[in-house]
């Protein structure tokens, strides 16, 4: 009986620790399922993209250029030339 008190606990732990480590070597396999809009969000370089064909957007044509309103370029200190 007091075996049983000692290896019941370590037991449990054991299976804890394999279950969580089992999931993060795992990871890129569930984690397109569990959280598809963040897996497919970041582009290669790190920066957020949106991917989903029903937003209405074409990325692809616009570039790097974005427009700003002469407010936002005063917030921003930005001295913009022609």
């Amino acid at each position: 009986m007091r075996l049983r008190e000692f290896v019941s606990p370590i037991l449990t732990v054991a299976v804890l620790a394999g279950a969580g480590g089992a999931a993060y070597l795992t990871r890129d396999r569930w984690m397109r399922v569990v959280f598809p809009t963040q897996a497919e969000a970041k582009s290669g370089d790190g920066h957020e993209m949106a991917t989903t064909a029903t937003d209405g957007h074409d990325h692809a044509a616009k570039g790097d250029r974005v427009k700003l309103s002469p407010q936002a370029q005063k917030n921003l200190g930005l001295d913009v030339d022609t």
